[in-house]
């Protein structure tokens, strides 16, 4: 195996049983993330969500970090945001999050956090890539860490952290409905909320391995939608497969995105807190409508590439209070540096508690997002690609935002336009497609 970077916009992700989700591999990362990320404590945390690979991997992970001297605290199936808060809960030098978030089931993935339960640097990740792929180890039987089963405990102080931020919150005679993805919610998200008082209807809560995020979940919000209206629930929230992302829906049927979710936060900021100047993160795809908004408040609104990581670093770098994305992670700093779908979930709930309702916050830009299927993310690097963009941006910049990215975690290539014109944005979807199609060939492998 020719060396490659290992890590992508969100950790490392891959189809289960391809290189590195392959046992023998799997020893070997393990035993390379110790080796940086082990310090005074030499104890590390470890959780899944619900698919049917999550415990293989756990256990080839775990042995690769036990032979480097680490004990191992296994926390069983958990959200990301949970894995995390626990990792500083539990002094650990870092966690793993067993997870490909919003993925079917047939993939997986890595998320590595430190000793502060935050996403390591990209620094680290390229020292882990390294180790890996120089496969220079030594072990001694005489420091072999432990496997630890935390799994019947483990969750209380997170539970805990959440109940004491939101101590007032009181969901008697509120209906409300989730869809969890079959993921890392399932079960007991429902039964939290309903010990806060709620009427709970909650959908995708029935994990067999293989229906996360299977016609359910973050992506595919419609679902949740009906639930709202069909049910007459108060308020809906649908999360993903690890529970980091959250989307909303009102009692109205109207979705609520990150982009609104970054709306009504920053909006109820500006009414019950004295900050002098509130800054908000959002991405390069954040709505134009969000922006427009949030000036007009006086907000201060910065932009960052696509990635929770990279939202959470733009508001360290500029010291803002909120940041996320469309997709629904969202960042809320006075709690914890990661997007966590329960926690904005119960931000949102207080907020209604005193509103009674949570409309739009603005009418968004008309927005189209397409993946194009290629085998070569590089030709976007290509100089016929260049040109035709640069043409392209030049004839309808100023009416329309186009970008085109590389997918961080799939072969795809996206193409996200915004613009007030709805034939204009399929016009450059269009023309982007076919120039993509045609410089995906091997003439113009680089």
């Amino acid at each position: 195996m020719s060396e490659v970077n290992l890590f992508g916009t969100d950790g490392i992700r891959g189809e289960v049983f391809q290189w590195p989700f392959l046992p023998t591999e799997l020893v070997s990362l393990g035993a390379s993330i110790a080796k940086i990320l082990k310090a005074r404590q030499k104890k590390m945390v470890i959780a899944c969500d619900t698919r049917s690979s999550g415990q293989m991997i756990t256990s080839s992970l775990g042995s690769g970090i036990m032979a480097k001297g680490v004990d191992v605290l296994d926390l069983g199936v958990m959200s990301t945001p949970a894995l995390a808060f626990l990792t500083k809960h539990y002094n650990a030098d870092f966690g793993l999050m067993i997870s490909a978030s919003h993925n079917p089931y047939q993939d997986n993935g890595i998320k590595i956090f430190n000793a502060s339960g935050e996403k390591i640097s990209v620094g680290i990740e390229q020292k882990i890539s390294r180790t890996y792929f120089d496969q220079n180890f030594s072990f001694s039987v005489n420091t072999v860490g432990k496997m630890i089963d935390m799994k019947s405990i483990a969750l209380h102080p997170y539970l805990d952290f959440l109940r004491s931020h939101f101590a007032s919150l009181n969901l008697y005679q509120t209906r409300i409905a989730i869809d969890c993805a079959n993921g890392a919610l399932s079960g007991w998200a429902k039964d939290f909320l309903h010990v806060l008082g709620a009427d709970v209807i909650a959908i995708a809560d029935e994990p067999d391995g293989m229906n996360i995020n299977a016609n359910c979940g973050a992506t595919h919000p419609t679902l949740i939608q009906k639930m709202v209206t069909q049910n007459q629930a108060d308020i809906g929230f649908t999360f993903d497969g690890d529970g980091d992302r959250v989307m909303a829906v009102n009692k109205n049927g109207d979705l609520l995105d990150g982009d609104q979710i970054l709306a009504i936060l920053s909006l109820d900021q500006l009414h019950t807190n004295t900050f002098k100047i509130l800054k908000v993160v959002g991405t390069v795809m954040a709505n134009l409508g969000l922006q427009k908004l949030l000036e007009s408040h006086g907000v201060q609104f910065f932009k960052t590439q696509v990635g929770d990581k990279f939202v959470a670093d733009k508001m360290i770098e500029t010291k803002a209070q909120i940041g996320g994305e469309a997709s629904g992670h969202v960042i809320l700093g006075d709690y914890a540096m990661i997007g966590d779908g329960l926690l904005v979930a119960l931000k949102l709930l207080s907020i209604y508690q005193h509103s009674k309702s949570l409309p739009l916050a603005f009418i968004p830009t008309s927005q189209r997002l397409e993946n194009v299927s290629i085998k070569n993310k590089r030709l976007l690097n290509l100089p016929e690609w260049q040109s035709f963009l640069d043409t392209l941006i030049h004839d309808h910049g100023n009416s329309s935002y186009i970008l085109v990215r590389p997918s961080g975690t799939e072969p795809l290539i996206r193409i996200f336009v915004q613009c007030d014109n709805e034939a204009l944005i399929e016009h450059i979807i269009s023309a982007c497609r076919q120039k993509i199609t045609e410089l995906d060939n091997d003439k113009y492998l680089i």
